[in-house]
């Protein structure tokens, strides 16, 4: 469990990386009285400073990505919420500050430029690209796919997907571009993924790097990372995940509110275990007893 109150550290007793990287909340969700602890040293220390700009300057510093900054953001309001003391004002217009240059340095732009120099697209991938994002003409694609997938080279079609990527990633870079386009690489990519036959993994398809560090390894933790924020993606992507959230959600209540009406307002839990695929979603939701 991090140590908190560590003082030698320069946020004054919160160490970013423990406060609020991957491996802290994974350990602490649902640690309400951890999170608590978290919530009030930052508090705390936004007192000391004396603006609202070093207050902005520290969260910028400890938070790490958007979705982190708004995770802290909602616990903080809720925390200022239950008291009226001097200063909250400050601290709630603060986050604000933060949350705008955290989202700046997160931007579509700002993270192609991570990426540093980019590769050259080969002419004839540039071609087929552009024929289906400016002209919304799939077949110079669909070829050059065929012709790479019969080669059975699994590294030319990782090329293919890295041209569609830095395509991308060069549009980021003159954002005004993508006005000019009619679509955007979501199908080409994941034609990409498709024709991998299960060795592409699908956040390898739809993210935005390049960077193999990312991908090299599925589960090291540069990958898991990276795979879990939803920054990383194209905002194709992150629609279809909130689609597919959001239904998961709508189901689950439904099928709570069914089976409370079946066992006349009781909480009842079913365990049911099994591997991926072998259908216990499917057994779930066709029982008698929920329908």
């Amino acid at each position: 469990m991090p140590q908190i109150g560590d003082s030698s550290d320069s946020t004054r007793g919160l160490r970013p990386s423990d406060a609020f990287g991957t491996e802290f909340v994974a350990r602490t969700r649902g640690d309400e009285e951890s999170l608590a602890q978290v919530i009030t040293t930052t508090l705390n220390n936004m007192r000391t400073k004396t603006s609202k700009g070093e207050m902005a300057k520290f969260v910028s510093e400890c938070i790490k990505t958007p979705g982190q900054v708004a995770r802290i953001k909602g616990l903080v309001l809720r925390e200022l919420g239950s008291q009226e003391l001097p200063g909250n004002r400050e601290i709630l217009l603060a986050f604000d500050i933060a949350e705008k240059e955290i989202k700046d340095r997160f931007s579509p732009k700002a993270l192609s430029l991570k990426e540093g120099s980019l590769p050259d697209i080969p002419e004839e991938y540039r071609m087929a690209i552009e024929e289906f994002v400016k002209n919304e003409d799939l077949s110079a694609f669909t070829k050059l796919l065929n012709s790479v997938e019969s080669s059975g080279d699994y590294e030319k079609l990782e090329g293919l997907l890295n041209a569609v990527k830095i395509y991308d990633l060069e549009i980021d870079r003159q954002p005004k571009d993508r006005k000019n386009l009619k679509n955007s690489t979501y199908e080409l990519r994941t034609l990409c993924l498709q024709a991998s036959n299960g060795i592409m993994r699908s956040y390898q398809a739809y993210t935005r790097s390049i960077n193999p560090i990312y991908f090299k390894n599925s589960v090291s933790k540069p990958a898991m990372e990276y795979a879990t924020e939803s920054m990383n993606y194209i905002p194709d992507r992150v629609k279809v995940q909130a689609r597919i959230v959001q239904n998961c959600v709508i189901d689950g209540l439904a099928m709570s509110k069914r089976l409370r009406t079946v066992t006349g307002g009781e909480r009842v839990f079913f365990w049911v275990g099994g591997d991926c695929g072998v259908g216990v979603t499917h057994s779930a939701k066709s029982d008698p007893i929920v329908q």
